[in-house]
């Protein structure tokens, strides 16, 4: 079965039963508003006005095609979680990293300047920020990648395709 049908699989069979699909919405509005709000509340003198004001349209683009996808993986997991018996931390730990690197790129979109980058990622120092200003689209891509495989590797799960961590599901009460 190739990616993509394995994907829209695993999608109907989340999303076709109740409540997923909410958990979805609610992820991804609340990614998104993660995304945008952050920046705004620890960079000082910012508001949503000026945000989005320097934001450029594929800044805008990218938060929320990255919430969307969160949303969707997020769905996804508490999916898996829900029908496995054994409730093992690699097993509930298994998309943090697609959820960290995500929210870190989700960051850089909305990083619209070097004053917005030197806040959020202060820690980092100097060379640090130049770094990641200068393989910022690098960076955000690489996000993409570990949400989209991530998802992948889940539905696989999902649809029992993986035999390794293949679900079991829990009888029905």
């Amino acid at each position: 079965m190739d990616a993509h049908a394995e994907i829209m699989e695993a999608l109907a069979l989340t999303f076709l039963e109740r409540g997923y699909a909410l958990i979805g919405i609610l992820a991804a509005a609340a990614m998104a508003c993660l995304y945008v709000f952050l920046p705004i509340t620890l960079v000082p003198g910012n508001s949503l006005g000026f945000f989005l004001e320097i934001t450029p349209w594929w800044g805008l683009l990218t938060i929320f095609m990255l919430a969307g996808l969160m949303g969707i993986l997020i769905a996804m997991q508490a999916y898996v979680i829900r029908n496995t018996k054994s409730k093992d931390a690699k097993e509930i730990g298994s998309g943090i990293g697609a959820f960290v690197s995500s929210i870190i790129s989700g960051l850089f979109a909305t990083a619209s300047c070097a004053a917005c980058v030197s806040v959020l990622f202060s820690f980092m120092g100097t060379a640090g920020i130049f770094f990641l200003l200068e393989h910022r689209i690098e960076i955000t891509l690489f996000g993409f990648a570990m949400v989209t495989i991530s998802i992948y590797l889940t539905a696989r799960r999902i649809n029992n395709h993986c035999e390794e961590c293949k679900i079991t599901k829990r009888a029905t009460d």
